[in-house]
């Protein structure tokens, strides 16, 4: 069973459903934000996504969910049990691997190149993935890479954009399973959305390709 783990409504797991389901694997999405549990038989685990979501990680008073998922990501990482956290997804695993999630110098917001490091030359997600590729960011906070993990992509502003603990989990900041119906969807009320979306229409394909590969890569694990 792979499990899809959202925090709110509207961050889903677009793209990466996308890729399940068109595999006929089995799935189950877990909605947090409206009282969804954890589940408790992590032999049945076969892989765990984490999505994005508007709180931090350090806000467990107001979404006491985040205490329990917190611990939660501990196990997994100590079964290793492949993961993959998106945005906010990522931070928890920061924080779980003993890293540290702190605000940003500043937000991003929008479309950003960012690099991958001479340690993902070497990994088995992104070996052979692009040097360079764009991405659409959407965050404040940010983190330190965990005592044992691996940065693999670095960016400018902030330059902690992906990384491994461990042989299975991986953090991305940024958000990879987006598309243009999703980003009409989230700012449908922007002044910016016309130029996002213009932005993806020009790098549609490439970003595609870049993202598909990146799930190939991933799932090869289970």
């Amino acid at each position: 069973m792979i499990i899809f783990i959202k925090h709110v409504k509207e961050e889903g797991p677009g793209t990466l459903l996308d890729f399940v389901k068109n595999r006929h694997w089995p799935y189950q999405i877990v909605d947090l934000w409206r009282g969804d549990r954890l589940p408790h038989n992590l032999s049945l685990l076969r892989a765990v996504i984490v999505m994005g979501g508007p709180m931090n990680v350090y806000e467990e008073d107001r979404h006491p969910f985040l205490k329990a998922e917190n611990d939660f990501i501990k196990k997994i990482i100590m079964r290793n049990i492949p993961y993959l956290g998106i945005c906010l997804g990522a931070q928890l695993l920061a924080k779980a691997a003993g890293g540290r999630v702190r605000k940003g110098r500043q937000e991003e917001l929008g479309w950003y190149q960012v690099d991958q490091s001479k340690a993902a030359r070497g990994d088995l997600v992104f070996r052979d993935l692009p040097k360079k590729f764009e991405v659409f960011q959407w965050h404040g906070d940010t983190f330190s890479i965990p005592p044992k993990g691996v940065l693999l992509v670095k960016g400018r502003p902030i330059k902690h954009q992906a990384f491994r603990v461990g042989k299975s989990a991986y953090g991305l900041q940024f958000h990879v399973e987006v598309d243009d119906k999703k980003l009409a969807s989230w700012f449908a009320r922007s002044s910016k959305k016309a130029n996002y979306i213009r932005k993806y229409s020009q790098i549609k394909e490439r970003y595609i390709k870049t993202a598909k590969h990146l799930y190939k890569n991933f799932f090869e694990q289970i």
